[in-house]
């Protein structure tokens, strides 16, 4: 249930594929990877950040999302053709595991590291949306994230495990068109 609160609320607060403006004229958006501060648009969209602290028992997990140098930019283009462009910094998570005080796993998130889900060629259009601890299981610790196009509702719902030892496991979460009624 907390998934579909998150993948709801997510999808809620940054995600958005068609706009209607006051005339009800539509537009489209597109994105596309343009690399570091481009000089030919004025200001960059930061999402919120994602910061994460807790101590559980005896393991203590932090996190934090970081704006990156690149950039994904978002054309939206009305129903006269005319085009505005929207640019947002990508970002990464960084993750920190402790347990009795010695590191289990600490690594920088990047959504290359999620390329086996998301199409390698579309990825440079994503960004990681979302990132939440679910919590502690038996094998590890279950996160949850987003990776999407800004703006839209194109995201890729997964599910991440970072074993006891140490270990990066990650898995697409199958949405149902159930859970969207």
């Amino acid at each position: 249930m907390r998934i579909k609160l998150l993948l709801f609320a997510a999808l809620l607060i940054s995600c958005n594929a068609v706009k209607e403006n006051k005339a009800n004229q539509t537009s489209s958006r597109d994105s596309e990877k343009v690399g570091k501060s481009p000089s030919s648009y004025s200001s960059r969209i930061h999402l919120d950040k994602i910061s994460f602290d807790t101590l559980i028992s005896n393991t203590h997990i932090l996190y934090s999302s970081h704006d990156l140098d690149d950039s994904i930019a978002c054309k939206t283009y009305d129903d006269k053709g005319r085009s505005s462009v929207d640019v947002y910094s990508d970002r990464s998570i960084s993750l920190k595991i402790e347990k009795d005080g010695k590191p289990i796993f600490e690594k920088e998130i990047g959504k290359i590291d999620f390329k086996s889900i998301v199409p390698l060629k579309e990825l440079p259009n994503y960004l990681i949306s979302s990132f939440s601890f679910e919590r502690i299981e038996g094998t590890g610790y279950l996160f949850s994230l987003l990776i999407c196009k800004p703006d839209t509702d194109i995201c890729y719902p997964i599910e991440l495990l970072i074993s006891n030892d140490g270990v990066m496991h990650s898995k697409e979460l199958e949405v149902n068109d159930e859970d969207n009624e």
